[in-house]
């Protein structure tokens, strides 16, 4: 592949037709053409320049390389069987090439996995936008290994009766998450369409189609998770019919690939039961991760919920759904420390814990803002977005004495046990994951 065939496949994954690197300051507002993903004709689809930000675009594009370099050099599985990784879970993966090692303790400098299906799904994303912005196509031989990873966990046989589903496997080895799924599938569409490969997003489609056949209960609503052993759903909040899942807005990703209308009629059934869901304002409590027993907001059930309300309004130009994602956009605001972090457990009155601190959920609020100020272009969104943006930044080792840390983001601090010295520190591939396609979505001034 030429660097100019390369940078044209990079710029259709990424999502848009041209390849503007736009600076912070003074670029044109640019008019999207040719999506192959959301050939979006609302007016409100203009590309803004990045708002001014605490850091120039260099340094913004040196701490994507190191992030990237982490997950590419450092992160991913080069093996088809584990080596020195542990596997608590039971996790029942039979091929570990090209996965993304989730958890690791600086502590013990020991490495765990917590359903490498959907973080690889995203780490997909991440290497596929940077790879655009950094020009480095070598991050696409990555990209081909994450992707060969999560086909390899798939139901690949068109005469078994779960043909296409893909083993998400998270909390339990054998169960395989319903979200799970739609979480690794955004990342094989960006894969496709930056390799060429069209496997990858056939992939995606039979996955849809077994869990609109099977997952789907009505209304919105989705079973959990499916077992493997037992051929039958799990599920996780027996009180719920399920949950209303719109991660990645994956459906209506798939009828813009297909033009089948049952994806899109699925998609918004499922966005409508969400906005009548709704509690508190700009989160949605109810459902798991989250807790109202305990009072508990997830870090990224705002982003999983709240995000891909952005495209529902792009798609359909109602404000309903513009006004739902501002909602989610101040619940970070509100949830966002004076220095820009954010916490595991957020209570209803934005209290938190002293520890277990969340990078991940900082990364995300950031996407998301910068969602809402590329459609609606005000500033309310820029303080806050930089905010998270320096507290991110300043949570990358750029020069630590373990190798394993070189260029992740921390995650988070726990809380001291055992009247030790032990390292608090503890990382999880999501805060560099989301990290990575935060920087990348803000220098490509894409939503």
């Amino acid at each position: 592949m030429t660097r100019r065939q390369f940078l044209r496949s990079s710029a259709i994954a990424s999502g848009i037709g041209a390849l503007p690197f736009l600076t912070t300051r003074g670029a044109d507002r640019h008019v999207l053409e040719n999506r192959p993903v959301f050939d979006y004709t609302h007016p409100v689809w203009n590309r803004r320049p990045a708002p001014t930000m605490a850091v120039s675009a260099d340094e913004l594009k040196t701490a994507l390389g190191m992030a990237c370099d982490w997950l590419v050099d450092i992160a991913q599985v080069q093996t088809e069987t584990l080596t020195n990784e542990d596997n608590t879970r039971n996790l029942r993966h039979t091929f570990w090439k090209g996965a993304i090692r989730g958890e690791y303790s600086a502590a013990t400098r020991k490495w765990d996995f917590f359903c490498p299906v959907w973080h690889t799904g995203q780490a997909l994303k991440a290497l596929v936008w940077s790879a655009a912005v950094l020009d480095r196509p070598g991050y696409l031989d990555a990209v081909r290994l994450g992707a060969e990873f999560i086909g390899a966990q798939r139901v690949s046989d068109p005469s078994d009766p779960d043909f296409g589903m893909i083993g998400g496997f998270e909390d339990k080895g054998d169960e395989a998450n319903t979200s799970a799924m739609l979480e690794a599938s955004e990342g094989l569409l960006r894969a496709a369409e930056a390799t060429g490969d069209a496997k990858y997003a056939q992939w995606v489609r039979d996955s849809a189609d077994w869990i609109l056949k099977k997952a789907y209960r009505g209304h919105g609503y989705f079973a959990d998770a499916y077992s493997t052993t037992k051929k039958a759903f799990v599920s996780y909040q027996p009180e719920s019919p399920g949950r209303p899942l719109l991660d990645d807005a994956v459906f209506l990703r798939v009828y813009e690939q297909t033009k089948e209308a049952k994806y899109r009629d699925l998609f918004y059934e499922t966005a409508v039961t969400c906005l009548k869901r709704e509690s508190p304002p700009g989160n949605w409590v109810d459902f798991w991760p989250s807790s109202r027993a305990k009072g508990q907001n997830h870090p990224r059930s705002a982003y999983w919920w709240g995000y891909p309300m952005v495209f529902a309004y792009l798609d359909s130009g109602k404000k309903q759904y513009l006004d739902c994602a501002q909602r989610a956009g101040e619940w970070y605001i509100h949830a966002q420390r004076l220095d820009g972090g954010m916490f595991r457990n957020t209570g209803m009155d934005f209290n938190t814990d002293s520890f277990g601190h969340a990078t991940s959920g900082a990364c995300c609020a950031m996407i998301l803002w910068n969602a809402l100020w590329q459609i609606t272009g005000e500033r309310h969104w820029v303080a806050p977005l930089n905010r998270a943006l320096t507290f991110s930044l300043n949570m990358q080792f750029t020069h630590p004495q373990d190798p394993n840390l070189k260029g992740c983001i921390l995650e988070k601090v726990l809380p001291p046990k055992d009247g030790t010295d032990a390292s608090p520190y503890q990382i999880r591939d999501l805060g560099t994951i989301f990290f990575a396609q935060a920087l990348a979505k803000i220098l490509r001034c894409d939503i």
